[in-house]
């Protein structure tokens, strides 16, 4: 599979890791992902806006620290 991609099989084996584990999260989730690629996009979008903004909580937190 991995060769198949053009990537590296630890690569692989790490990022289909972390989807299941931090993105898809249980079994129904993961395999709704696999049988529909839109169901996959709005799984890992909604991933990142999250994470997007806990980053920027955590910048304004750091900001803030900054500024005592």
């Amino acid at each position: 599979m991995a060769s198949d991609a053009q990537c590296c099989a630890l690569s692989l084996n790490a990022g289909a890791w972390y989807f299941g584990a931090e993105i898809a999260t249980t079994d129904r989730r993961l395999k709704d992902c696999l049988k529909d690629v839109g169901e996959l996009k709005k799984k890992m979008e909604e991933f990142l806006d999250l994470r997007q903004r806990e980053t920027k909580k955590l910048s304004e937190v750091f900001d803030k620290i900054n500024n005592i």
